[in-house]
């Protein structure tokens, strides 16, 4: 499959008044065509940072200390502002959480999706417009599309108006999606059709999707790759879910395993859970090292590599892959 995103080694900081929040701390990964990636984090572990800075869309206080991210090995941090109008919602989609607070509550939701048809499509008419956007809605399954593309957003349940975020999305036949969350206060029976239809459109169009989630059982469903991020990174990644749920070498990963129902294998914790949101961020070792119960001298004094400890099983922990070693 054809790598065509990446994402390398990306630092982010909110420079506040008071102090300096790290909030990336390292984020690096691979696309390739075809990929459905579920990245899972606690709240305060850097998900939704990691999206804005993906698509350059991060602001003040916040910046981009170091880092990139490629797209078939261009930079978006040195796109001018016409490729990223272009770049984002044609290239890449991002679904957020939160639909309701999404759209505007005074437009009809036919017009907020044709006005982003048609702002990467500017020679289609206004007609041709709204015929894709009944075919759009369609595909998310929202009855009486033709009727339903003059309705306002408050016209419609918050699982509709879900689907509305996804249709705006999918409209332009984006290369990668970004889900934020996205399937979050959704009932079982809608978060099923939603994470459905983003895993048809992968199947079908030869696209790609990035899950960030704190719900492992979404992950571990529809997921064909996982990523388990912490304190601004991920700190241990698999190219098969099952994999990592049967091997899980990162503390911090087992941890969350130990309090997840249905895992192949038992886990126990081995990581405090955070006193608050807000993590310190240690300027050498370990980024776990004030949580994590195993927790030895080089953990504190050096950073460790994230390395490969099965083919296609990465993990930052200096004892990853060494059982009997802590």
């Amino acid at each position: 499959m054809e790598l065509f995103f990446e994402i390398k080694d990306v630092h982010v900081q909110f420079d506040t008044s008071k102090e300096i929040v790290k909030a990336l701390n390292g984020f690096s990964l691979n696309v390739y065509r075809g990929d459905l990636i579920g990245i899972v984090g606690e709240s305060g572990s850097g998900k939704s940072v990691a999206v804005s800075s993906v698509i350059n869309l991060l602001r003040p206080p916040g910046r981009i200390v170091s880092g990139d991210v490629l797209y078939k090995g261009k930079s978006v941090y040195n796109m001018s502002k016409v490729e990223l109008e272009r770049f984002r919602g044609g290239v890449i989609s991002v679904i957020p959480a939160g639909a309701r607070s999404m759209l505007h509550p005074m437009l009809a939701v036919g017009r907020q999706i044709a006005n982003v048809y048609q702002a990467h499509n500017p020679q289609v008419s206004a007609k041709e417009a709204m015929e894709k956007v009944v075919e759009i809605l369609e595909l998310v399954q929202i009855p009486d599309p033709h009727r339903r593309i003059k309705a306002l957003p408050g016209e419609f349940s918050g699982g509709m108006a879900q689907r509305v975020l996804i249709a705006m999305a999918l409209v332009n036949t984006p290369e990668l999606v970004i889900a934020d969350d996205a399937t979050t206060g959704l009932d079982v029976t809608v978060q099923a059709q939603v994470l459905d239809l983003i895993q048809d459109r992968v199947k079908k169009l030869g696209s790609a999707a990035i899950l960030f989630t704190h719900d492992l059982g979404i992950v571990a469903q529809y997921c064909r790759k996982v990523g388990i991020m912490f304190a601004g990174r991920i700190i241990e990644y698999c190219d098969s879910v099952d994999g990592l749920l049967r091997a899980a070498a990162h503390p911090y990963t087992r941890t969350l395993l130990s309090g997840t129902p249905g895992v192949p294998i038992p886990y126990e914790p081995e990581v405090n859970a955070a006193a608050t949101s807000r993590q310190a961020i240690s300027e050498k070792g370990c980024l776990a090292q004030e949580r994590c119960l195993r927790c030895q001298p080089v953990c504190r004094a050096e950073t460790p590599d994230f390395k490969e400890i099965m083919p296609g099983h990465f993990a930052q922990c200096h004892f990853a892959g060494r059982d009997g070693a802590i």
